[in-house]
This record gives structure tokens, sequence and C-alpha cells, in this order.
């Protein structure tokens, strides 16, 4: 009896001495295996910002996330928003961006003269899709030349006289001007901006530029000796100017435009002197007084005739560009072509 005892605790303990001898050589237990966790990660997209060869009016690019894709609803935001800075030519791919709906926005140091814009509202970023890339509006500020009619002097013999409009924009500086220049017409001729030679009293300076997005840059411009509001629109390979003229609302007003007037005409005298090579050579060594648009400005009186002349002239929109070419058609017609401007900007 203490035999049999002996003998079945003896294979109890050997049972078990070989069942630890298996799970030791197999390092577990074979129902114990486990298996590496399994990580689910998103994919990564670049976008890339294209630069015009003539730059941009904006300093940075903000691309904020906004919200997952329908196919990733439980998707998390990224932790940084990119902020890009926009000093950079021809084209930047960006750091990777987990998929997603992103904002674009452009912004400037100068947020007081350009609004920001935004470049793309809603940019899907998706897996396996083309490659994204932003072409960033170009710059506004730039030289540009554009035809304001001609007229005729039936008491002078020759050829008719050409109006050719000059505009110069620095929206960074918030200066500029605009010019006007009369210019005797021929069988066929092309003018670009550095082609002007304006009268000292035909350029006139501007200011209060703004920015309401890339294609709408509103300033003002003391214009034919007057206030005037002006908006240039570049729209579909067409900028054009529209001028608004802003008359004083009394008698207080208007002699305070009258003595900003006279002042402005002294001034353009003494910068014709500095620089008479930019102007018409028959005018810039002449003294205020003695310029024809002084006229306008030697009385109450006369100030105010003209600014009822300057009321009644049907405003209308002139076309700007890179360069004018005017082509007689006819005894008293004239074709006009105005090239858009492609590229980088012109400068004088």
């Amino acid at each position: 009896m203490v035999l049999a005892v002996g003998f079945s605790v003896g294979l109890v303990l050997a049972i078990a001495y070989v069942a630890a001898r298996f799970v030791n050589s197999r390092g577990r237990a074979p129902a114990a295996v486990s298996r590496p966790p399994l990580i689910l990660r998103r994919e990564m997209i670049t976008l890339a910002l294209t630069m015009p060869p003539g730059g941009t009016d904006y300093d940075t690019a903000e691309v904020i996330w906004i919200r997952s894709l329908e196919e990733e609803p439980s998707a998390q935001p990224p932790r940084e928003s990119p902020i890009i800075p926009l000093d950079f030519a021809g084209t930047k791919h960006l750091a990777p961006l987990p998929t997603g709906i992103y904002r674009c926005t452009l912004k400037s140091r100068s947020g007081a003269r350009i609004r920001d814009f935004a470049l793309s509202a809603s940019l899907v970023l998706r897996a396996k899709a083309t490659p994204t890339v932003l072409s960033l509006p170009p710059s506004l500020s730039r030289t540009y030349i554009g035809w304001a009619g001609s007229t005729i002097d039936p008491r002078q013999p020759g050829d008719p006289t050409g109006f050719f409009c000059g505009v110069h924009l620095d929206l960074r500086k918030n200066t500029g001007e605009v010019s006007l220049a009369f210019l005797p017409l021929h069988r066929e001729q092309s003018l670009r901006y550095g082609d002007l030679k304006p009268r000292p009293d035909t350029v006139w300076p501007i200011s209060n530029l703004f920015l309401e997005d890339p294609v709408s840059l509103a300033f003002d411009c003391p214009l034919s000796h007057a206030d005037y509001r002006m908006v240039l629109l570049a729209a579909d390979g067409r900028v054009t100017l529209l001028p608004e003229l802003i008359l004083p609302e009394d008698e207080r007003q208007q002699s305070e435009l009258l003595g900003r007037m006279r002042t402005l005409i002294q001034v353009q005298a003494r910068n014709a002197a500095k620089n008479p090579d930019w102007f018409d050579p028959r005018y810039v060594q002449l003294p205020a007084q003695q310029l024809p648009n002084n006229e306008n400005l030697a009385s109450r009186d006369q100030f105010a005739r003209h600014l009822a002349k300057l009321s009644r002239t049907p405003v209308k929109s002139i076309d700007l560009g890179s360069q004018v070419t005017v082509h007689r058609s006819g005894r008293d017609l004239w074709e006009v072509q105005v090239e858009s401007i492609e590229g980088g900007a012109v400068r004088p």
C-alpha cells in the first residue's frame, strides 16, 4: 500500500517536471502566444506653393487644419499649423501634412493696408491623390501704361494729341504716382511707361493704398488737382483703373483743398527741377506759377469753376497694361491695343 502511494506521487511529479521543461524550452506555453500591437498611421501629403516671377504682395501663408475627411472621422489635427514665409522664388514644397481638409490664408505684416486673403478656403489633402500645388497671386506693385483718349485742336494744324496715363504703385511703401502725358499721335507708335515724359504738373502722388484682395487695389490721388478715390482691378488678364471724384462738401473744405493743391504744384515744380530727365523738357525749368495747371488754382472762383468742370466730365475706366500701341485706321479713327502684363513686374 505504501509502495502504491509512493509510485503515484512520483508519477505526478514526473509529469509536472516534463511539462515545466516543455514550457521553459519554448519560452511560453502555446496557448499564451501574443502578437505585436496593430498601429494605424495616417498618410502624409506634400503641399507646394508657386511664386509668380514678380513676387506677391503678401508676406506669409498660414495652413490650418479645418476638419477630417469623411473616410477618417476620428482623425485628429496636427499639433502645429505651418506658417510659411513668402520670401522664396519658384516652387516651395512644404513639410508633409497629414490627410484632412485645410484652409490656406495669405497674410501681410501691413495688415492695415492689406487684408487677409483665403487662397484656398477648403483644401482637401487625400492619400494617393495628385500632388497639390497652389499658385500665389502676383503683385500689383509695378508700373502700368494706359490710353486715356485723344483730341484735335482745329486751330492748330498737325497730328492730333493722345492722352497717355502712367501708373506706378508700391504697395509695401504705401506710395506711387499717376501721370498724364500729352503726345502727338503719328500713324503708328508703341509706348511703355518709361517712354512717357509728362509735364511736372501732370504727375500726382498717390496715398492710402489698400489691397482688398489680390485683384482689387484702392488708393487716393489728387488727379487734375482735385481729390479722387481710384480703384485698380486686375482680373482675367485685364487691368482697369476707375477714378471717382470726391468733391468738397462746403466752402471750408474747398478752401482747404485749394491750399493743398497750391502746395502740391510747388512740390511738382521742385521735383521736375531735381529730376529733369523724367519730364517734358519744355517745362522742367518753369516755376510753379508758369505751369499750365496753375491757372486753375489762381483764385477761389477759378478753382470752383475747375471743380465744376471736372464734375461734369463723364468718368470712364482706363485699360492698363505693359505697352500701348496706337494705329491710325482712318481720317480721325485710331485703333488702340493695350498689352496685358505677364510675367515679372514692369519697372520704370
